[in-house]
């Protein structure tokens, strides 16, 4: 399984610690991807390239960031390999937030989600980290390549638009030919929750 001088347990540790993030590495894969098989073989070269850069990972230092820069990495360079067109499939926010609803409000939260995945890369990529994957603004910014003030601007610019979204759907309402606006309560619960996450991640 591994090469006789490669076996220490200082390996085994490394090789615990990245298996124990297998369903992080997943869900985050899917919530880029939107694609469950795509993500599959995103986390599988992403495994890959952390064993082969085992030595440089410092140990002192959590995981989640260092191996969640290499998955999205992997993505990126998917991207700039192929321009193919995957179906959606909300899973990571959807995992972490619907929890938090009713079952009966279930639908509606998962098109109030639908609007997060609508908004620019960099700052649903952001969302994601904060919001979907719990992690700290700093940690984040490790993941993005970019700093934790970056993070928590481009979270911020998230929600302003989330909001500005919310208040002039519910604005439109009250006219006849109004867009359904039944996930808009589920939406401001979920910004709501979003406040909350982020307040946490300061």
């Amino acid at each position: 399984m591994c090469k006789s001088d490669d076996c220490s347990v200082e390996n085994w540790s490394f090789v615990d610690e990245l298996e124990a993030m297998l369903p992080q590495m997943r869900a985050f894969a899917r919530s880029l991807c939107h694609d469950v098989t795509l993500a599959d073989d995103i986390v599988q070269s992403a495994c890959l390239k952390a064993w082969g850069a085992a030595d440089t990972f410092d140990r002192t230092a959590s995981m989640r960031p260092w191996i969640l820069r290499i998955v999205r990495n992997e993505y990126l360079q998917h991207c700039r390999r192929s321009w193919r067109t995957v179906d959606v499939e909300h899973g990571y926010l959807e995992d972490t937030l619907v929890d938090h609803c009713a079952a009966e409000t279930v639908n509606d939260a998962s098109r109030a989600i639908q609007e997060i995945y609508a908004l620019p890369v960099k700052q649903r990529d952001a969302i994601i980290l904060v919001l979907g994957a719990g992690l700290t603004y700093e940690e984040a910014g490790e993941v993005m390549g970019c700093s934790a003030g970056t993070i928590k601007s481009r979270v911020s610019r998230a929600r302003a638009i989330l909001m500005d979204g919310l208040n002039g759907v519910t604005q439109l309402s009250s006219r006849r030919d109004a867009p359904d606006v039944s996930h808009m309560p589920q939406m401001h619960r979920l910004v709501q929750h979003a406040e909350i996450l982020m307040a946490r991640a300061a």
